[in-house]
């Protein structure tokens, strides 16, 4: 594979967990006695197809406690090792990129300070990564395409860099949705699908059952 290929990684469901970080704000939440409001919030949000955002939620409706919600929730998960908070597979991924020095960064959809909350818990909040506020991740990445010299110019930490490729690997079909023809990508579907993950994906882009089967079959 080119070295001049950029892989763009998910995080929710994809290189992290989903359970246990619920599990564990949700713990949280029963130390605060914030009643019903909370999850009744995330099952309406969810219902809908949308990922809950617990800080950003607790910030608009309670922000006395949003900022007592994000310290105890780092201290719980301080707790624990980082691979708790990653899917199966994550860290091998991770690793196979990293020993081929093949570029990569984590591209996650949802509430900021949630986000690296999540991140923080699984260890990777010091890889490269971007926070989005649209779902439609193709369309992004249609974005960066430059015409005229015929490759993406993404906007990365220490400043745009140039790539022939991009690789993305997301779990909900919506991600992929605008993906330009130079790119391509690889479905997640492990186990039961929830509606917001279910759809159709563009040709080039191939559907796995686990992060291990994608390290195993592609040479990176």
């Amino acid at each position: 594979m080119s070295a001049n290929t950029l892989w763009l990684l998910d995080f929710d469901r994809c290189l992290g967990g989903v359970k246990t970080p619920y599990d564990d704000a949700h713990r949280v939440l029963d130390g605060l006695e914030l009643g019903k409001d909370v999850p009744e919030a995330q099952a309406r949000v969810e219902a809908a197809g949308g990922s809950f955002d617990f800080i950003g939620y607790l910030a608009e409706h309670q922000p006395a406690k949003a900022k007592v919600f994000l310290q105890k929730y780092a201290a719980l998960t301080a707790t624990k090792p980082s691979e708790y908070y990653r899917n199966d597979g994550a860290t091998e991924l991770l690793e196979s990129l990293q020993r081929a020095r093949v570029p990569y960064m984590i591209l996650t959809y949802g509430g900021r300070d949630w986000q690296r909350a999540k991140l923080r818990a699984a260890g990777l909040a010091h890889e490269p990564q971007m926070i989005i506020s649209g779902k439609e991740k193709g369309e992004l990445i249609a974005e960066w395409y430059n015409d005229a010299r015929q490759c993406f110019v993404v906007p990365m930490e220490g400043g745009p860099e140039m790539f022939t490729r991009i690789v993305l690997v997301d779990d909900k079909a919506v991600s992929f949705a605008g993906l330009p023809a130079q790119a391509s990508g690889y479905w997640l579907c492990a186990g039961p699908q929830l509606p917001s993950q279910k759809g159709s994906v563009p040709v080039g882009v191939q559907q796995i059952d686990s992060l291990h089967q994608l390290v195993t079959s592609v040479d990176f």
